[in-house]
């Protein structure tokens, strides 16, 4: 289905509400939390809250990892610039948090030592993460590697891991020395004030992409940064953590990276699943055409006509499922309806439908010729006799005439052959009142008014003109006129293939007559049948369509 510009639109609203609501969520958990600190802690201080630090962590290190792992599969499928540097960036920032954890349980009772392992992994790595999710952000999206060397690409992020890992060892005794000089919490601050700084930035550059290319799970990765974010504001906010603070910041740390491994994995893995699935499903497809063709080529002719039927018989499903249902009620009104192609595709078409509460539009049409150029005309027919606009429909509907005229004018603005032409009759009926107005549009067969007595009448009094490429010669007037109705009253529309007897073989106007008379006593579903009877011994073998409803008027 084609997206509209409302759809567009609304899907790029909901897109900011969820990144709005992100932020309130997360505000909201924050604020609750610092105002009511003393509280939370009564409840987990009896708790081992070491624990619970630890596990948040290695839940931080998996996802981590696991955005390594979409990242660098994405980057080797594609060669994405952007996933490379997610790749570098999220290996090397889990082995280091990987190896803080493993470190630090060794140095919980030397303050200096834990101090220099948390800036020395933590810190560092969350730096090296924000830079690298920064210039992320500025990379073009579908910026690629050109030429890529299998070999030399493929190891680039554990190039990258090893690189960050020898260079932190050098800073080692660094950040040592830096630690004596330099209070330790004024370095934390100043990182992690630049963490924060980064994670801000890249999230104003993400959404600048978002405003080009309107990819929904780019607003995804800038909620999960968002998050992140939050949990740096923990440690603005403390400077030097407890056990509690550093829970809810391991929280947010973890929360944030999932919902950015979701993000990254639905757009490098998730979308191209489906699209190779999707044409896994059209090679299937057509390895399976492609069988039957081949098989088809073994009896040449026949296959051709094999293959050109099934075509044939998938057009008429199409054709015929946009006509309405053989039996309708409206309130006081029932209608029943039957259609029989003399081939598989029909140049006759009807329509039945509700034009508001209390009135019913209806018309019949016959375009010359048969086959699909005459069954390509009805589907434009259908499009432009009743418009999906309730007061384009009603005006219209409401008025015969204009419908017709309407009608004949887009018709001239189209560019069909010059011989192709139709004839219509086209009605509405109120239901409250029982009048029906109706324009004759050409049509060489009038409808048939059986009222409840026996008396025909024909609805003769509306002289149109065919619809044809003719306006740029003459400008027909088609009028509307209108006729009052009665219960028992019976209309019958059809197209002249019904009562040409040297066509249908077995029934013409005298014939249709006679039978509508002699069962005005009858149902109309009694009356529907006798003139199916009449036709179904020959209706394969009829040369032109025969279409025709019958409207009852009931009590």
């Amino acid at each position: 289905m084609f997206e509209t510009k409302e759809n567009n639109k609304l899907n790029i609203y909901s897109s900011y509400l969820n990144l709005i609501l992100t932020f309130i969520f997360s505000f909201a958990i924050f604020y609750l939390f610092i105002a009511n600190e003393d509280a939370i802690y009564q409840v987990f201080k009896n708790y081992n809250m070491f624990r619970m630090e630890v596990f948040f962590e290695l839940v931080t290190v998996v996802v981590l990892f696991l955005i390594f792992n979409t990242s660098y599969y994405s980057f080797v499928s594609y060669h994405r610039h952007r996933m490379l540097v997610f790749a570098i960036v999220f290996l090397t920032t889990g082995c280091m948090e990987l190896l803080y954890i493993v470190n630090k349980f060794n140095a919980l009772d030397v303050q200096a030592t834990y101090h220099l392992l948390e800036l020395q992994y933590s810190t560092f790595g969350r730096v090296i993460l924000a830079v690298g999710f920064l210039v992320a952000s500025i990379i073009p999206i579908e910026s690629k590697i050109k030429n890529p060397n299998n070999v030399i690409h493929k190891v680039t992020p554990i190039l990258g891991l090893v690189a960050f890992l020898v260079f932190n060892t050098f800073l080692k005794d660094a950040f040592g020395a830096l630690v004596e000089v330099v209070n330790y919490k004024v370095i934390l601050m100043i990182s992690e004030y630049f963490i924060a700084v980064a994670l801000l930035l890249t999230i104003v550059f993400y959404m600048r992409t978002y405003a080009q290319v309107r990819n929904q799970y780019i607003i995804q990765l800038c909620s999960g940064a968002l998050i992140v974010l939050f949990g740096q504001a923990f440690k603005l906010v403390y400077g030097s953590l407890n056990e509690l603070n550093y829970i809810m910041y391991n929280i947010y740390q973890a929360v944030g990276f999932i919902i950015v491994f979701i993000a990254v994995f639905r757009y490098n893995i998730g979308i191209p699943i489906v699209q190779l699935m999707n044409a896994e499903k059209q090679i299937k497809l057509y390895a399976e055409n492609l069988e039957k063709i081949i098989e088809k080529r073994t009896t040449e002719i026949r296959s051709v006509n094999a293959r050109f039927i099934k075509e044939m018989d998938y057009a008429r499903s199409i054709q015929q499922s946009l006509l309405p249902l053989k039996r309708l009620n409206f309130k006081n009104t029932v209608f029943i309806s039957e259609f029989f192609p003399c081939e598989r595709l029909s140049g006759d078409f009807y329509d039945i439908y509700r034009i508001d509460d209390e009135n019913i539009g209806m018309y019949v049409l016959d375009v010359s010729g048969h086959g699909i150029s005459a069954a390509l005309m009805t589907m434009f027919c259908n499009n432009y006799i009743k418009s999906s606009e309730r007061l384009i429909k009603r005006y219209r509907g409401l008025k015969p005439h204009r419908n017709l005229r309407h009608f004949y004018e887009e018709f001239n603005k189209m560019n069909f052959p010059e011989e192709m032409h139709m004839v219509i009759f086209f009605a509405s009926y109120n239901l409250e009142t029982k009048a029906l107005t109706y324009s004759s549009g050409g049509m060489n067969c009038y409808p048939i008014l059986i009222r409840k007595s026996g008396k025909i009448e024909y609805l003769d009094q509306s002289q149109g003109f065919p619809i044809c490429k003719f306006s740029q010669f003459y400008t027909p007037e088609y009028t509307s006129v209108r006729i009052q109705l009665f219960e028992g009253d019976r209309v019958m529309f059809y197209t002249d293939g019904l009562t040409d007897k040297s066509k249908n073989l077995v029934i013409d106007e005298e014939d249709l007559i006679n039978i509508a008379v002699s069962s005005t006593d009858e149902s109309i579903k009694a009356f529907n049948n006798r003139i199916v009877s009449t036709l179904k011994p020959v209706v394969d073998k009829i040369d032109d369509d025969i279409t025709y409803f019958i409207m009852e008027v009931s009590s």
